[in-house]
């Protein structure tokens, strides 16, 4: 089904909840004020990397320096209340963003649309967009890094359109140099690229009014593509051929969400049903007819069909391969890397950890 996405609004450093002298203070928000105020010169208020941006705690001890550098912000610029605290778009962080770009040469303080170009197939960024701005955070692309450019990934060869609106009806330019990238086209409020090299390149997006451009970072890759190994969970009552069918459909469908987003592309590999699992040191026999769960943790197993992550793990026999573990009884337990989610009918577990990660570095950072 094709998914039609909405245009994406930046805004900027923004955040949901006020931070400072009674605050609700959420470790995001915190992350974010502390950024803008490190990034401000010492004249016009600012922290000048002074604000440990690790330190996330909301603990009265903690909060002190940020309260302390939020007044001495406020008390440095004109028309500001001096109330220790800011406030989602009130005057304080719209005038942190104004000495923030003033500084730093512009970029994030302008209010710009921009609409990836056409539908696409799967609950992914279209084309390879994202204006999500993660940095990796342990394994994980999760924390908002606030200074990283909105992406779109371009394949070699082929190429990705961007819409783009200024506030107000602001005017929009593009200006791109790279022998990466290669502008095809554009006009008031699009514009066209192909990918010729791999590697990053920005396209520096000119609004009226603004400062500085606004960067999006072009990540242009080659294809590549992943086997698929495929491991039946119990002998269940199904034909060779339609295991088979089912394999190539299930790669089928996560080829056409990845391969527009990451231009990755999985292909149907190996296939077999395994009928036991060794977990304790015992062979516990699968019975495809009964309740099989997957526990990502410790503990004990409660139930005769109850294994662990790890014992799927040494069932994996190629370690570039994605894994996908199959049963039609699978219970999971809230796994990062199990299908499913959510839902004591999930049939389908990815189990490569490997290639976990490289899925979240894809999805994050498209």
């Amino acid at each position: 089904m094709a998914i039609i996405l909405k245009p994406i609004n930046l805004i900027g450093f923004s955040i949901a909840k006020s931070v400072g002298l009674k605050g609700s203070n959420q470790p995001d928000d915190i992350f974010m004020i502390k950024t803008l105020l490190n990034g401000i010169a010492p004249q016009d208020g600012g922290g000048d990397g002074t604000l440990d941006i690790n330190d996330l705690t909301n603990t009265p001890e903690a909060m002190e320096p940020v309260i302390d550098a939020i007044l001495v912000f406020q008390n440095a610029q004109t028309g500001l209340l001096h109330d220790g605290r800011v406030d989602p778009e009130k005057n304080t962080i719209k005038r942190m963003r104004l000495m923030f770009n003033r500084r730093k040469g512009g970029g994030l303080d302008v209010n710009v649309t921009i609409t990836p170009d056409g539908p696409i197939f799967g609950p992914c960024d279209a084309r390879g967009f994202s204006a999500a701005r993660l940095r990796l955070g342990g394994d994980e692309w999760s924390a908002f890094d606030g200074l990283a450019p909105v992406r779109q990934m371009v394949p070699i060869g082929k190429t990705r359109k961007l819409k783009l609106k200024g506030t107000n009806g602001a005017a929009v330019g593009f200006a791109l140099e790279s022998s990466r990238v290669e502008m095809l086209e554009r006009t008031s409020d699009t514009v066209t690229v192909i990918g010729r090299l791999e590697g990053n390149a920005d396209l520096s997006v000119i609004v009226e009014g603004q400062r500085g451009p606004i960067p999006v970072r072009l990540q242009v890759r080659k294809a590549f593509s992943i086997p698929i190994d495929v491991v039946h969970l119990g002998r269940a009552t199904l034909a060779n051929g339609l295991m088979i069918a089912t394999q190539r459909a299930v790669t089928s469908v996560v080829s056409r969400i990845y391969d527009n987003q990451s231009n990755l592309t999985f292909t149907s590999a190996t296939s077999r049903i395994v009928d036991a699992v060794t977990t304790e040191g015992r062979v516990v026999p699968i019975d495809p007819n009964k309740k099989l769960s997957i526990r990502s943790g410790f503990g004990p197993l409660t139930t005769a069909q109850d294994f662990r992550f790890d014992d799927l793990k040494s069932l994996v026999t190629n370690p570039a391969a994605i894994t996908m573990f199959i049963s039609t009884q699978i219970i999971d337990d809230q796994d990062s890397n199990i299908a499913g989610r959510r839902s004591r009918q999930s049939n389908a577990m990815l189990q490569s950890r490997n290639a976990g990660k490289r899925e979240h570095q894809y999805c994050a950072r498209a």
